[in-house]
């Protein structure tokens, strides 16, 4: 289905009602009508954000240009639908993550050649954090990290602050965690997020 003519982006924070005359307009379970801010829009798709304060349950969707209306449609609206941005872009490998131990300092997950950069531990008076950030997880109740098969509770979990949509977790990193190229999820109202990994380093190898 040809949606638009052109391809598009959103340029700007707060995100644009409309890009090229296009809309998305929403009406909630309860009879809500919201209009969603728009990320993109191309022939063949449209990104949008869900407004926050729409009701869970099943909504109607409508595309507009300008006043006409183009298509129509039904979605769920749920809480908790955990998805992990990754370096790739894809949802698979490394993940778009940092890690820091005083707040101030920041390093990425991945060195500059696309490896994996170790991690090393901290101790319990100063642990290391590993910052995630992906998208629908911030409403989720009861939410859990599992890191090599543990499940861990994070320390945050909501809006990242800066950019429309994204959410970010904070997680201590437990001292004892094993060594290793390790799989995490994200795991919300019983939804489980696309797996991503993470290399936790060897205490007794020097890390770079």
């Amino acid at each position: 289905t040809r949606l638009t003519e052109q391809t598009a982006r959103a340029d700007r924070q707060p995100l644009p009602l409309e890009i090229n005359q296009l809309g998305i307009r929403l009406l909630d379970i309860q009879g809500e009508p919201f209009t969603a801010p728009l990320f993109f829009v191309s022939p063949s798709q449209i990104n949008f954000l869900v407004p926050d304060q729409i009701a869970t349950g099943r909504a109607q969707i409508f595309l507009t240009d300008g006043e006409a209306l183009v298509a129509q449609g039904e979605l769920t609206i749920t809480n908790a639908a955990p998805a992990l941005f990754t370096l790739s872009g894809n949802g698979k490998g490394l993940p778009a993550a940092l890690t820091t131990e005083d707040g101030d300092n920041y390093a990425s997950v991945v060195k500059s050649d696309g490896a994996p950069r170790p991690i090393a531990l901290g101790k319990a008076e100063r642990p290391q954090y590993l910052l995630l950030f992906g998208t629908g997880f911030r409403y989720a109740y009861n939410l859990r990290i599992k890191l090599g098969g543990v499940l861990l509770k994070p320390v945050y979990v909501g809006p990242q602050g800066a950019l429309s949509g994204l959410d970010q977790i904070n997680l201590i990193l437990p001292p004892d965690t094993r060594a290793g190229l390790l799989e995490l999820v994200v795991i919300g109202d019983g939804v489980t997020s696309n797996d991503v990994e993470v290399l936790i380093a060897d205490p007794a190898k020097p890390t770079r």
